[in-house]
This record gives structure tokens, sequence and C-alpha cells, in this order.
């Protein structure tokens, strides 16, 4: 191989985050952008920083101080490949100032699909003697280091929401079942960054109840602390209400208030769901970690668009291995042949 063979495979495979390697990830995970939109300071960065990234990265640390460390180590690295290029006359002397003198600017953006039982399955069939065979026929015997590309029907919204969906439900339905009851891991969730629709686990750090909806219970995680409202609670609250008095038991303020002062005390670990984030400010709300489980597939025109296999949507893949009752298996083919006529669910058929 030449120089320029070799590196170009190390470009392509260094460390970068998680499962994610290469400049092309380096790109997304810093700076949410692609590599051809990079700017020198950022691609001065990258190329620093891929002996020990984690060192230099700021996002990935707990506190302040570290956070402030990797930052300071990051400019400094950075103006190591500077100074090397400026020295090997590569950019002239103001653009090497100018450059050296400027900050890091991190938009850290998302790169990766999480593991699923889906992928999963998807991954034992590329591993299959059927698909083996089809690649070996078109003279790929590594499947990994080919460069092929694999595609699916899958709709990563579509992923994210059936997926919060389902465990939104289930908290829901563990709610009416049992009650509420704590995350049995007593551990602060190892995300640095709550995403939309994520659930994470948060150890409480204050609770303050005032007069009507002031409400403001501070949760901490994984670097940063975050409030949660009368908003947040009343969900499960609700839940809790219609098990002990009925569905048409109507909630209040109050009763929301109790909820919280039964149930969520300081030091605590709970589960949450985030709703939405504005502002880089998520809007939690308050989970119950279920023991029933259950599973969502979202089919169109023959294609899967979504499976979800329960709340860890990993493990045991009950999209395509749960066994299900008669009843329960004839249930999607009445409903599929009662939408393509139009019915509406208000609609009233005679059962003779």
């Amino acid at each position: 191989y030449t120089k320029t063979e070799i590196l170009e495979f190390y470009a392509n495979q260094f460390y970068v985050y998680s499962n994610g390697r290469g400049i092309g990830i380096a790109a997304q995970y810093y700076f949410n952008k692609e590599v051809e939109d990079l700017d020198l300071a950022e691609s001065a960065f990258i190329a620093g920083l891929v002996k020990v990234p984690a060192k230099y990265t700021p996002f990935i640390k707990r506190s302040k101080e570290d956070r402030d460390t990797a930052y300071r180590l990051a400019v400094e690295r950075r103006n190591y490949v500077l100074k090397n290029m400026h020295t090997l006359k590569m950019i002239d002397d103001k653009t090497y100032e100018d450059t050296r003198n400027s900050p890091i600017n991190f938009k850290r953006g998302s790169f990766k699909f999480k593991s699923n039982i889906i992928l999963d399955q998807v991954k034992s069939l590329l591993e299959s003697d059927r698909i083996k065979k089809t690649l070996q026929d078109h003279g790929i015997e590594d499947i990994i280091g080919s460069g092929i590309k694999v595609y699916t029907t899958l709709d990563p919204y579509l992923m994210d929401v059936s997926e919060y969906a389902l465990k939104k439900h289930l908290s829901y339905l563990q709610m009416l079942l049992t009650g509420y009851a704590n995350p049995p891991k007593n551990k602060i969730s190892g995300s640095d960054v709550l995403e939309k629709y994520g659930f994470y686990i948060g150890q409480v750090r204050g609770v303050e109840i005032g007069k009507g909806k002031d409400v403001k219970v501070t949760v901490e995680f994984l670097q940063n602390t975050y409030q949660m409202d009368i908003g947040s609670f009343e969900a499960l609250s609700a839940a809790e209400l219609s098990g002990a008095r009925g569905d048409f038991a109507q909630i209040t303020d109050e009763y929301v208030k109790k909820f919280i002062k039964r149930h969520i005390k300081v030091d605590d670990y709970i589960l949450v769901s985030v709703k939405d984030v504005k502002d880089d400010i998520p809007k939690l709300e308050l989970e119950n970690t279920p023991e029933v489980q259950g599973g969502v597939v979202v089919i169109q025109q023959s294609k899967i668009l979504a499976a979800v296999s329960g709340f860890e949507n990993n493990n045991f893949n009950r999209v395509f291995f749960a066994k299900r009752q008669p009843g329960s298996v004839f249930k999607p083919i009445l409903y599929g042949a009662a939408l393509e006529l139009n019915w509406a669910v208000t609609d009233t058929l005679p059962n003779y």
C-alpha cells in the first residue's frame, strides 16, 4: 500500500465515540457537519484528536472543571496542528494567527442508530448462509470491509416515535396495575445529552412544592441538572387516580402535588422520558418502570417501517418470535380489511 492509501484507511477507521469511527463520523459528532463543510479550525482539531479523542472531548466530561480542561487541551491540540501547517507553508501568517486565536465552536451532532431488535434481525440475515452465498457470488467474502451499503425499509423517525409511544403506554399500564415504583437500577443514566423521545434515569436533588401550579423538582443526570414542573407528573398521577377511582375521575393540581409528596423524595432515582427539547432544555415527564411488556410493528405496503420489541427493545425479539393467541393473530387481518373499506372506529356492526 502507498502512504496515501494507508492514510485513507486510517482516516476512515480511527475511533471517535461509541460505535463511530472515521473523519465523517468525527465531523458529525463534534460539529454536526459533513466533512466538506468543515472550516480550517475544525479540520485541524479533528486531525489532532485522533490519538486520544476522549481527552479532547468536553461534552463527555461530567464536571465543569473537567469540561474546561478538555476544551483547553482541545485548543492546544488544534493549535499544534496549525503550527505544523504554518511551518510547512501550508497556511500563511495571517491565516495561522486568525485561526489559532479563534474558539472551537463545538456543536454535537448525532450519527448512530440505536441498537435494537430489528437491526439485530438485519444483522442476523446478513450472516445467514443464503446471503453469504449471494455476496460470495459477487466476489464479496468480508461484508464488513467490503464497503457495500445495506438498505432497509426502516424509517428512523417512525422507529423513534413507535418506541416512545410503546414505552409511554407500558409505563402508564404498569401504573394502573400496581402503582408507582422507583426504577430498579439506582444509577444515573450514562448519557451526556438527553434526546427527544429518550428515557433516562436521574437522581432527585430537590423538591419544592408551593401554591397552585408552583412545583419544582430538580433532577441530576450525567452532566446536567434539569427541572420538572407540575405537568411532568400529570400523566402518572392521572393513571394512579384512574386505577383507584375509575376512568372518569378528574385529575387536579392538588392531587398531582399529593402524588409528588408521596412518591418523590430527595436522592431518589427516577425514570423520566423526554417529550420535547427546546433551546437545549428537555421537557421531562415522570415514568414508571414496567414489568408488563408489549411490541409494535409498523407495516405499509408490505414494508416494515418500524418494529419495537418491548420496553428495553433488545434481547428477546417479541415482534418476530413471541407466541400469540389465535384471536390476537387474526386481529390485524380483520382490522386491515376494515381500514381498506374505510370503516371508522365509531362504526357499529350487528353482533349476530
